[in-house]
């Protein structure tokens, strides 16, 4: 996967509003962090979230759908991941060519 680090969450957004038409945008977790950011800052920029924990797949999140879980992520695609710690469990659970936007 292609990694690009973004360190406000402006640069983020105006990235996600340049991709938003040309691919799916997930947003990897659906804990307090990745909630706020869903429905503040990146309102209407996400298409699905994705969290790793069985526990959160399948919860419903309105018009983002539910929770899915990574091996429904479509080939092509960029994952959004708000927090570096789990960076290193995407490799493992994503084997689709995607694309991570991290904010740092």
């Amino acid at each position: 996967q292609k990694l690009t680090y973004y360190e406000s969450i402006h640069t983020l957004i105006r990235a996600l509003k340049e991709e938003k038409s040309k691919k799916k945008i997930y947003l990897w977790g659906a804990g307090g962090r990745g909630l706020s950011f869903l429905y503040n800052d990146g309102k209407l920029m996400i298409d699905k979230v994705i969290d790793s924990s069985i526990d959160r797949q399948g919860i419903p999140l309105g018009q983002y759908g539910n929770v899915i879980s990574p091996n429904e992520i479509v080939s092509n695609s960029i994952i959004v991941l708000l927090n570096s710690r789990y960076l290193y469990l995407i490799p493992n659970q994503i084997k689709n060519k995607n694309q991570i936007f991290l904010l740092s």
